[in-house]
């Protein structure tokens, strides 16, 4: 029994090492597997760190590289908006001399024009047959330019802001009469016919000179572009929407039978000097200016004015008006409009 015991005591005790040094080389190698993972970790650590330090040294500098540009760029554009400064002073004091040398010259030219049509009317009035034609002729070149002098300083006025709106109760149809009787001469040389349809009683209050001048331009262009033809005037009342206000108002149109307007003309009809091309100028006589005071004087008192028209087939200009304006003055408060032809 004894040696059964000691026999089993010492298989049983190499057992036991056995199975620990089992136990031990595969902790052993467990470790060594763990060291290698935290190792290659460590290193891919590293790599990272390297590769984010990499990114933020170069966001740092894309981000100089902008801040550089966008000074850049301010700098620029503060150098253009200077310019720009520059550019609008030296235009504006351009256009300012440009008005004041039109107004000198148009009050200077009135004077000796004023003297010509005065003598040339009075030499008229005791003139033989065979003289007449020619004062005739005087007198109506003197007339021409001092409308085209007078022309040039509206448009001066209008440019500048520098003008009085000064309303009377005016009976359309008498108004009318006298411009077709300025207009007369013209028409007679172009061998046309005036015709005019007036509402009967119709009466506003509006500026005299504006409106006189409006009419007088509208009349004049029909009657210089149409040759043996027929030029209608007709004026009612109605009811517009000026400037998307609805207003009591006054409807007048001109409409000629002469060559008509392409539609570029249209379009640059209102400009300043605008007259077609050079072989149309030198055909017609004329500034270019007519126009250009209507659409102002029609503005001015609050107003529209549009043109129809096409080669050949005549033209129609379409003026709105209220029947009543208000008065206002030629000096200007900060808020009112001083560009109605900029």
């Amino acid at each position: 029994m004894t040696t059964l015991l000691a026999l089993v005591s010492s298989l049983g005790g190499g057992l036991c090492a056995a199975l620990g040094a089992g136990v031990a080389a595969t902790l052993w190698l467990r470790a060594r597997s763990l060291r290698a993972e935290l190792g290659a970790i460590e290193t891919q650590a590293l790599t990272d760190k390297a590769a984010g330090a990499a990114a933020l040294g170069q966001a740092e500098a894309d981000r100089d590289t902008a801040r550089a540009e966008l000074v850049a760029e301010q700098a620029a554009r503060a150098e253009v908006e200077e310019r720009l400064t520059a550019t609008r002073a030296r235009e504006q004091s351009i256009l300012e001399a440009q008005e004041a040398f039109l107004s000198r010259m148009s009050h200077e030219l009135r004077t000796p024009l004023n003297a010509v049509t005065g003598y040339a009317e009075l030499l008229l009035e005791d003139a033989s047959a065979d003289l007449r034609p020619d004062l005739e002729r005087i007198r109506v070149a003197a007339a021409n330019l001092g409308a085209l002098v007078t022309s040039v300083l509206d448009l001066s006025e209008l440019q500048s802001g520098d003008f009085a709106i000064r309303p009377e109760t005016l009976p359309l149809e008498q108004l009318l009469d006298t411009v077709v009787d300025a207009s007369r001469f013209a028409a007679e040389q172009q061998r046309n016919q005036i015709l005019i349809e007036v509402e009967p009683g119709l009466v506003v209050t509006l500026d005299k000179r504006m409106l006189f001048s409006i009419l007088f331009h509208l009349v004049s262009n029909a009657c210089k572009f149409t040759m043996k033809g027929t030029v209608r005037v007709t004026a009612r009342s109605a009811q517009p929407n000026l400037h998307g206000v609805p207003t009591d108002g006054v409807e007048i149109v001109v409409s000629d039978t002469g060559i008509g307007m392409t539609p570029r003309q249209v379009e640059a009809a209102f400009q300043p000097f605008a007259q077609g091309d050079l072989s149309f100028t030198r055909r017609y006589d004329g500034g270019g200016v007519g126009l250009a005071v209507v659409n102002g004087f029609v503005r001015a008192m609050g107003g529209e004015v549009a043109i129809h028209s096409a080669p050949g087939s005549g033209a129609t200009v379409k003026v709105l008006l209220p029947k009543e304006v208000r008065p206002r003055d030629d000096t200007l408060g900060d808020d009112e409009d001083t560009m109605l032809l900029r």
